[in-house]
């Protein structure tokens, strides 16, 4: 991962704002990124509303992790039903499967066999390592993962709580 901003997601609603740029100072060569930086609470708010958007519109249930959704407050979402976890997951990943399909199409074998940034553009099409991630507590001690792993990796009737706090990774 070298750039994006980094979610906070918790299975437990009260591990909530408990993220923070140090938590990730001794692991910025394994992150691939050479700085941190925790963000204002106005970009915050803007990347977690874009994030819930996308979640939302891949059909996931979306509920409030407080008594009320506010703009750029913490959310949480789910899917109750295998069924749902997998029209969801499909939905999330519909465009870029597409986008893979186009570009496997226009690859010759020459271009193929040499590592070129054509190559390089498949691998981010079927797991965005650029762009943004999840620091994910599900009760065992956090990880951190691509949002595409993390959203392969949902796991039906399990609530996801994702923070408002958020930090930006370059």
């Amino acid at each position: 991962m070298s750039r994006g901003t980094m979610f906070h997601v918790v299975t437990d609603p009260d591990c909530l704002g408990a993220m923070s740029e140090s938590d990730f100072y001794e692991d910025l060569g394994s992150l691939g990124v050479d700085y941190v930086q925790d963000q204002d609470p106005d970009r915050s708010a803007t990347a977690t509303g874009k994030l819930r958007d996308l979640i939302a519109g891949a059909g996931f249930r979306l509920a409030a992790a407080g008594e009320e959704y506010e703009d750029g407050a913490a959310f949480a979402f789910r899917a109750d039903t295998p069924d749902e976890l997998d029209a969801a997951k499909q939905n999330w990943f519909r465009d870029g499967l597409e986008a893979l399909k186009r570009k496997t199409a226009a690859i010759d074998l020459k271009t193929y066999a040499a590592d070129t940034g054509a190559v390089y553009d498949l691998k981010q099409l079927l797991d965005d390592t650029d762009g943004d991630a999840v620091y994910l507590d599900m009760g065992t001690g956090p990880a951190v993962y691509t949002l595409d792993y993390f959203v392969r990796n949902l796991e039906h009737g399990r609530t996801y709580y994702v923070d408002r706090v958020t930090v930006y990774m370059h």
